[in-house]
């Protein structure tokens, strides 16, 4: 969801970098039946990262923004995923997420490959991931973010 992100891939260089990830925003975008958890490890981000997975009921708000193939294999190849690298580290699968404007979108996100439980994110992720959501929702909802994301890390710990 971080536009400065997507502009920071455009310039990275091969072998995906250089490409034109000035993404078309279509909007604010739900998607039904799903949750943010965390896993894998990153040396990136010093822990976890966000992945999503299957939770009836819930609802995880995001950006939908409109892709070419070109700007898809770029952002698969970032992601680790669709064979771009030795190992895949993430998968590339078909969602369906409802817009503001109330219609329902096929879209596509990615999934860490393997969505092992792992220690919280590092607080270094945390921030980027509520730079992400500031961007897309006002500050009350920035805070609301903060508190599901502590929910998430604390029933990490239950038995």
């Amino acid at each position: 969801m971080d536009s400065d992100r997507l502009h920071r891939r455009s310039d990275a260089g091969p072998p995906c970098g250089f490409v034109d990830l000035d993404l078309a925003e279509v909007g604010r975008a739900i998607l039904p039946h799903h949750k943010i958890a965390f896993a894998g490890e990153s040396e990136t981000w010093g822990g976890p990262t966000a992945t999503i997975v299957s939770s009836l009921g819930d609802m995880l708000p995001g950006i939908l923004y409109e892709t070419d193939p070109v700007q898809e294999s770029s952002l698969s190849c970032f992601e680790n995923a669709d064979g771009h690298r030795l190992q895949d580290t993430h998968r590339k699968i078909s969602i369906t997420v409802m817009c503001d404007d109330g219609s329902a979108y096929p879209s596509y996100t990615f999934v860490r490959a393997k969505p092992e439980a792992s220690l919280p994110p590092s607080k270094k992720y945390v921030a980027a991931l509520e730079k992400s959501y500031a961007d897309m929702v006002n500050e009350h909802k920035v805070g609301l973010l903060r508190e599901y994301i502590k929910e998430l890390i604390s029933e990490k710990d239950k038995p």
